[in-house]
């Protein structure tokens, strides 16, 4: 299984990549076999990232030293492990599927693929000095959207406007961001792998 980085955050921590290399077909005995229960009758490409973002958080138990008894998700679709009480997250966008595991505090991660067509849809999820903010970089529109679907995975509550409850501030450090969703205060750490950006909470 070509997960290709294991990222070991702090004591408590980890995050996964992995790039998808394998057929449908290849997928389908992994969901067979490792029990994952995807239904495979849904769009081939989706199946395919919900099988390796789970087998990444698979993974991530065993580097972490945990016992993996599979994944279910609460009302509002946030994926939580069976019988443990370490907190994930969960995120794809073709060819990578990535998984956040934290013991100790909540977390979120998000991946998101560079593209123009973030520039259509940002009044969506940026408020008017966010917009001034960013301009017309693809990276920083990417990097804002991701950072603002991260936190919204981390807080897990319903009701959330992406564009009055969620901020984001930039610091000094590279690779470092400020978010707060509501009255809650994140940090935010940032990759770029090809042309994608992967944010997750620290």
């Amino acid at each position: 299984m070509p997960l290709i980085n294991l990222y070991k955050i702090s004591p408590h921590a980890v995050l996964g990549i992995w790039k998808i290399q394998e057929s449908i077909q290849e997928m389908k005995e992994i969901n067979k076999n490792e029990k994952i229960n995807i239904n495979e009758k849904i769009n081939n490409k989706k199946f395919i990232e919900s099988v390796a973002a789970r087998m990444v958080i698979k993974n991530l138990s065993s580097f972490m030293k945990l016992n993996y008894y599979g994944i279910h998700k609460n009302n509002l679709g946030k994926p939580l492990l069976i019988k443990s009480k370490a907190n994930i997250s969960i995120s794809h966008s073709y060819p990578y599927a990535v998984g956040l595991m934290n013991q100790k505090n909540v977390c979120g991660v998000d991946i998101e693929n560079i593209t123009k067509k973030v520039l259509k849809i940002n009044s969506k999820f940026l408020n008017k000095n966010e917009i001034i903010k960013v301009g017309n970089s693809l990276i920083k529109n990417t990097i804002y959207w991701s950072c603002k679907e991260a936190l919204f995975k981390a807080y897990n509550k319903s009701g959330i406007s992406f564009i009055n409850d969620i901020s984001i501030n930039e610091t000094e450090e590279k690779n470092k961001i400020i978010g707060k969703i509501k009255n809650k205060e994140f940090t935010l750490l940032t990759k770029k792998i090809d042309d994608f950006i992967i944010i997750y909470t620290n």
